[in-house]
Formats: structure tokens, C-alpha cells, sequence
């Protein structure tokens, strides 16, 4: 047998694959097993009238298993990926989750929510973001995917007026890293007459269109998904989108990771009706107001140094009414049933004008999740996603 510097004497094909196969028996066996336990879970749930969907055990089940696991080929990334769908599953024998985003399909929205939830959900694509919220506040659908913030451009003011103004909750997040590619219905750079993209995905691949695109036209659209389906049938169009929508489409991709960022991540929250219980790892979003006067905003935050409690993010945000009034979006450490947090909290309803609980939920990883060429094969071998409702086009 061939041997290897370093590594153990190379195994015969044929003996690897069968010992592959045999894996593939006990995988099987044992995931029929899950799959009758996560039904029988859902018919307990049923009858104590539990919430069906618990996104922090969910992600107490991943946490657990990276702890677990001590094979350095089943990276934290891959075993998510794979259990990530291993949850889908289990949750659609209980009931099918309907996942709201702001569309069309493709979009970076889409795929946020995917890698949340898994491809067995029900996807369905909204016009508006005012739409997404009032699909979930009004129970047609039972989560809400949206974009908060990007470490470039900051925070997307539509999602934040919009917590504010509806009663749902934050009950998981996720950061995406934001890689654009340029894919059209083109052999090369020379063919290509016009871009379209998202002012978004211009904003941050300026520097690379100045550079090799100069003298094409800019076409702006509603997404980096409408672009690339803009450029589908027309010779001479090409789009910044995401390789998702680049294969949806059928677009040729000419240039990888162009943008000028190439460590730009947004992150997205998933909301719902429902709060979430702890998992021991959380995190806490509010708003709250403060009265127009010397050191208020020292002291609606001094509760928080006096327990303990860490703030993570503060971002101010105009009130729309009255003129010159301000209202605080701030991400702190801990549930909000965390003794801390709670006293915190507490302190803080009772000296504001205004205090609004947006959700306790799951610490994210800070590791963004990206979209790679394995991924769109994958896609291609496993069939398509059930989605629901009109695109925006």
C-alpha cells in the first residue's frame, strides 16, 4: 500500500466506502429513531398546550454538541450546518414553521432565515418590511427574518422603527458575512453593457467597479436577487448578488468577492409572537426614552452598572414626535428573567418615560456564516425549498 508522509498507510477505495455505507445504515437507523421522538415530543406539547417552537433549546442542542464533539474534520461550522437541518426536520413532524422576509427569494434576507431554520419551513417572501412585521403580528406567519445592522453602513433604521412599533419579540439572531459576486448572462468582464445591484451592494463594491467597471451603467434595484433576475434573459446585464441567486438564475459569475469590505457582515434577528426561555447564554434588546435634560442618559444606564450588567450595542434613533426627541436601541448580556438583568430592568421602567422589552434570545456565534460553492451544489442535489407567496419584482 502507498503511504504517506505522515499519515497512516492509505486504505483500499472499496474498503473505505464500505465502511462508509455501514455508517450510513447506523446514521439512518438512528435518525428514524430522533424522528419518532421529536413527533412524540410534539404530541406532549400538544396536549400540555407548550409552545411548539423553542429556539433557545434549539440552540442549546447545537451549543451542546460543538462542546461535545472532539473531531477537528467536524468543525463547529459544518456540524450546525448538519444539525441544522436535523432540527428542520424534527420540527416539521410537530408543525410546520411559516418563516416571513422581506423578498424576493435569493436574497441575503432568504438566506439568513435558511441558515436559522433549515430548508424543511415554509419560506414566504414579502414586498414590504412593514409587511414581514404585520405578517407575523397578525399570525399568518409565525416568524419574521430581518436585517438589524451591517458593520459597515450600521443599522437599518425601517427594522428598528419598526420594532418599536410592533409587539413581537427577538428570539434569535445571526450574522451573515455580506459577500457580493458579479454574475450576469456574460462570457466575461468585456461583454458586460450594465450592473444591477442593491444601492446597498454598490455602496460597498465602489472602489472594485471604479477599478475594472468604469464606463458601464449603474442600475439600481430593490435587492441583490431582483438584480440578478433583471439579468437573466439580456445579453450585456450583470448583477452584484450572492451565489444563491447567481444559481437560481442561471447567471454565469465572472468575478468573485469584489467588495471593497470583505469583512462586512450584517446581522439578522428572527421575531415572534412569543418570548423565549433561558439557555444560559443570552442576550437582551430594548428601547427606552429619556427625558430632554442634562445627564438622563446616565442615569437610565446606571441601573445596569450597579447590577452588573453589560451593554453590548447603544444606538440612538430619532422619535419621530416629539421634534428633538430620541430613543435608545441597546443590546445588554443575560436573560431578562436573569436576577440582574431583571433588577435592572425593574429600575429602569420605574425612573423612564419609556422602557420596551424587545426579546431575550440565544447569543449568536461571532463566527458570520457564509455562502460557499458546497452549498449551492447541495442545494441543486437536495431539490427546492417550499415557499409561499408573490416576489417582489
Amino acid at each position: 500500500m502507498e503511504k504517506s508522509s505522515g499519515n497512516p498507510p492509505l486504505r483500499s477505495l472499496d474498503d473505505l466506502r464500505i465502511e462508509i455505507d455501514e455508517v450510513d445504515k447506523e446514521l439512518v437507523r438512528w435518525l428514524a429513531r430522533r424522528m419518532r421522538l421529536s413527533y412524540e415530543v410534539g404530541r406532549v406539547k400538544r396536549a400540555q398546550g407548550l409552545p411548539l417552537f423553542d429556539p433557545d433549546r434549539e440552540e442549546a442542542i447545537l451549543k451542546k454538541l460543538v462542546t461535545l464533539n472532539t473531531e477537528p474534520l467536524l468543525t463547529p461550522p459544518i456540524l450546525r450546518s448538519i444539525y441544522r437541518e436535523i432540527l428542520a426536520a424534527s420540527r416539521s413532524l410537530q408543525y410546520p414553521v411559516k418563516v416571513a422576509f422581506l423578498g424576493p427569494l435569493w436574497t441575503y434576507s432568504h438566506i439568513a432565515a435558511l441558515f436559522v431554520f433549515g430548508h424543511d419551513v415554509e419560506y414566504n417572501p414579502c414586498s414590504s418590511m412593514e409587511e414581514v412585521f404585520e405578517s407575523v403580528a397578525r399570525n399568518r406567519y409565525d416568524i419574521a427574518v430581518v436585517p438589524v445592522e451591517n458593520s459597515v453602513e450600521g443599522s437599518i433604521g425601517i427594522t428598528m422603527d419598526l420594532m418599536y412599533r410592533y409587539d413581537l419579540y427577538i428570539v434569535r439572531e445571526c450574522y451573515v458575512a455580506m459577500e457580493y459576486h458579479l454574475a450576469g448572462n456574460v462570457e466575461d468582464l468585456k461583454e458586460i453593457r450594465e450592473v444591477y445591484a442593491h444601492p446597498r451592494a454598490f455602496s460597498q463594491c465602489r472602489r472594485w467597479l471604479a477599478e475594472h467597471l468604469s464606463d458601464v451603467a449603474l442600475v439600481e434595484c430593490s435587492s441583490t436577487a431582483q438584480a440578478a433576475e433583471l439579468c437573466r434573459e439580456v445579453r450585456g446585464r450583470a448583477a452584484l448578488c450572492n451565489l444563491y441567486a447567481a444559481h437560481h438564475f442561471g447567471l454565469n459569475v465572472v468575478a468573485e468577492h469584489i467588495s471593497d469590505y470583505p469583512d462586512s457582515v450584517t446581522r439578522f434577528i428572527a421575531l415572534s409572537r412569543e418570548k423565549t426561555s433561558p439557555s444560559g447564554d443570552d442576550k437582551t434588546s430594548i428601547i427606552f426614552g429619556v427625558s430632554h435634560a442634562p445627564g438622563a442618559l446616565y442615569r437610565a444606564l446606571e441601573p445596569c452598572v450597579r447590577h452588573g450588567v453589560n451593554l453590548t450595542r447603544i444606538e440612538s434613533r430619532p422619535a419621530r414626535v416629539p421634534l428633538k426627541s430620541y430613543l435608545f436601541f441597546v443590546d445588554l448580556e443575560g436573560h431578562e428573567n436573569d436576577p440582574s438583568v431583571r433588577a435592572a430592568l425593574s429600575e429602569m421602567e420605574d425612573a423612564l418615560p419609556f422602557v420596551k422589552i424587545l426579546g431575550s434570545y440565544p447569543r449568536a456565534s461571532d463566527e458570520p456564516v457564509k455562502v460557499n460553492k458546497e452549498m449551492i451544489r447541495s442545494e441543486s442535489v437536495g431539490g427546492s425549498i417550499s415557499c409561499h407567496g408573490a416576489s417582489q419584482v
